[in-house]
This record gives C-alpha cells, structure tokens and sequence, in this order.
C-alpha cells in the first residue's frame, strides 16, 4: 500500500521541482530539459527516500503484547537419547551427561 503513495508523493515533490526549475531557466534564458540522466537519477532518489519514510511510518506496529504475555512451560524435559545423536563435535567446554 505504501508503494503507491510513495509513488504519488514522488510525483508530486518531482513536479514541485521541476517547476521551479522550469521557471528558473525561462529567467535566465536558458533552454530547458525535461528528460534528462541527472533527472531521473532525482526521481529515483526521491522514490526510494519516500518508500523508506513510508515504510517506517505504516510498518510501526507495536510489540508489547508479546512481552506482557510470554507462554513458559516449566515442565520442560531434554530427550538425553536425542542429544547422543549428534554427530558434529561440540566443543563448549562442558561434557553433556552420560548415564550408565
């Protein structure tokens, strides 16, 4: 959803600018480009500065709930067969515990 706004935002702040650039070089007498690399570099730029902004703004979403309510099981049992199935070495600086 934010990508078509941006897209309207981007059109819109590009039209600003090229307005007042259009009218800075009827001032000075100076032929005007409209398509040109320097101003597709500008609208991109401001395309992608828009999208960002944008999606910084609608993605906010608020995480609180998933702290205030975490799910903990005490009863929490580590199958010990499963653990003597792993191949790969570990070297943590600890022996797990063997039974006998």
């Amino acid at each position: 959803m934010y990508y078509y706004i941006s897209i309207i935002i981007t059109i819109l702040i590009f039209i600003l600018i090229q307005l007042n650039e259009y009218k800075n070089s009827k001032l000075k007498h100076k032929r005007y480009t409209l398509f040109n690399l320097t101003n597709f570099a500008l609208l991109f730029f401001i395309y992608i500065l828009s999208t960002i902004i944008l999606f910084l703004i609608c993605e906010n979403k608020d995480y609180t709930n998933v702290i205030k309510n975490p799910v903990i099981n005490k009863k929490i049992e580590i199958d010990k067969n499963l653990l003597r199935k792993i191949p790969d070495s570990i070297y943590t600086g600890f022996t797990p515990y063997a039974e006998e």
